[in-house]
């Protein structure tokens, strides 16, 4: 039943974005949130009447945990004795629960409501799979075939000569849909590398489609974190990756990106021209497109309170109603946790990520493949999303992300806890050599390792 509930909550969450039909059911609840707090409910009351469960990343759940807290605390200080003009506190608390309650729930139901290696490889394809779902219904918007559900087209006049083109996908707006996407290539490519046949021509295709539509979006916070988060990840994961290998798919990579722009036309081609040319003739503000600007007044603002710079402002103390005298995003998710919930939002959110990425590392380099494989993706991931949100608020990819999260994260414990267990049952090595004879000892072995007695030849080895 859980299983099936998951990938219910998957469908239901690309048919609503696609489609454009909101499934609210009132102020902060919809057929989605209402999905997965069954889940939470049913997981619930497996643990109560079930035998006990092992508590596993505990570090993530405690962040969580601390920073749902602290931003209801500072929502009723902003509230109740700071008194800013303009703050609405029940405004602020479905922001709350949108944003952090709602992000936790679903990370939790899809890692405790995945139970198995199979469970996790069927929920990640499926997820890519709606995602690429979504990603063409984009292209054939974009293209005039089809003329309905979500509206995703947003073009933006920049002078009297030069009209650009950018895509605003089902994920959010162009800069949201491109991060989502950007996050979500590595794992593609780990799809692909272990397909065979029809299957890799799918995943090839698939992955095509959400690289059109990101390159559509001409977003440059998702380039500069895909290059930058690829190589941190390849950094890291250098013992466990093939320079030969890399330069096989970099040339692929590049091959497949000529033809995504082909695909998406002359204009947008242009578009980037605009956009990465005449940087050093421009302001910071125009590189940044304005981000040094929003970045600037907003640790200014801090500076001239220097409590905020431990404290923080307080709970949707941004956005809401502009009290602070902002009246953008701040295009950057670091300092928007800083500039509201101060030290402990964004240590808090850099531990989460830090385990996250650790315990991945950690499985890789026990794991075979192709576990590792995707292990080594999931890094990737991580380190791109860590990236690309410098440049980025996300908002609505985080109901994707962290399911995607909780999925990945249920493989990598469960592969590592497979390895451990071949690495402890793996029979010592002995300096004895057999003597007519190389039969096999008893006793399991550790997967897609042959036991090869000492002084054997490969020749020799049995099969």
């Amino acid at each position: 039943m859980m299983r099936f509930l998951l990938f219910l909550i998957i469908w239901v969450l690309a048919f609503s974005d696609t489609s454009g039909i909101n499934l609210s059911l009132g102020a902060g609840m919809s057929a989605k949130n209402l999905l997965v707090y069954m889940g939470a409910g049913w997981l619930l009351l497996q643990r109560a009447l079930g035998p006990p469960v092992k508590v596993e990343l505990q570090t993530i759940q405690i962040c969580f945990v601390v920073l749902i807290a602290y931003a209801a605390v500072s929502m009723f200080i902003a509230n109740g004795i700071i008194h800013y003009q303009g703050y609405d506190l029940f405004d602020s608390a479905i922001a709350l629960k949108i944003a952090l309650i709602d992000s936790f729930v679903f990370f939790m139901v899809f890692f405790y409501g995945t139970r198995t290696i199979v469970d996790a490889r069927s929920l990640l394809k499926m997820l890519l799979f709606v995602v690429s779902i979504a990603n063409l219904f984009t292209i054939a918007k974009a293209r005039g075939i089809i003329d309905f559900g979500a509206p995703i087209m947003v073009v933006r006049e920049d002078s009297v000569y030069y009209v650009s083109s950018r895509i605003d996908g089902v994920f959010g707006d162009a800069n949201e849909t491109a991060t989502m996407i950007a996050c979500l290539l590595p794992v593609y490519a780990s799809f692909i590398l272990s397909a065979k046949g029809f299957r890799k021509l799918f995943w090839i295709a698939c992955m095509t489609l959400s690289a059109v539509v990101m390159f559509m979006t001409v977003s440059r916070g998702a380039l500069v974190g895909l290059l930058l988060g690829s190589l941190w990840a390849a950094y890291l994961c250098r013992r466990y990756l093939s320079l030969r290998v890399a330069i096989k798919w970099g040339s692929a990579f590049f091959a497949i990106a000529v033809v995504v722009a082909l695909i998406a036309g002359s204009t947008y081609l242009v578009t980037y021209i605009h956009r990465f040319t005449g940087v050093y003739l421009s302001s910071a503000a125009d590189v940044s497109a304005g981000r040094s600007d929003i970045w600037f007044r907003a640790l200014m603002a801090m500076m001239n309170s220097p409590v905020s710079l431990i404290t923080g402002f307080g709970w949707n103390t941004w956005s809401e109603n502009s009290i602070m005298g902002f009246f953008l995003a701040a295009h950057n998710h670091y300092l928007s946790l800083w500039f509201e919930l101060g030290l402990i939002g964004v240590v808090s959110f850099i531990v989460i990520f830090h385990q996250l990425v650790t315990t991945a590392l950690r499985t890789v380099a026990i794991s075979d493949s192709p576990d590792r494989d995707l292990v080594i993706a999931f890094v990737f991931s991580f380190l791109i999303l860590l990236i690309c949100i410098f440049f980025v608020l996300l908002w609505k990819p985080w109901t994707y992300l962290w399911p995607y999260i909780g999925i990945a994260m249920r493989y990598t414990v469960n592969v590592g806890s497979a390895s451990r267990i071949d690495l402890d049952l793996q029979p010592p090595k002995t300096s004895l050599k057999p003597s007519g004879t190389s039969m096999q000892p008893p006793g399991p072995q550790r997967r897609n390792n042959h036991y090869r007695p000492e002084g054997v030849s490969s020749k020799m080895a049995p099969k």
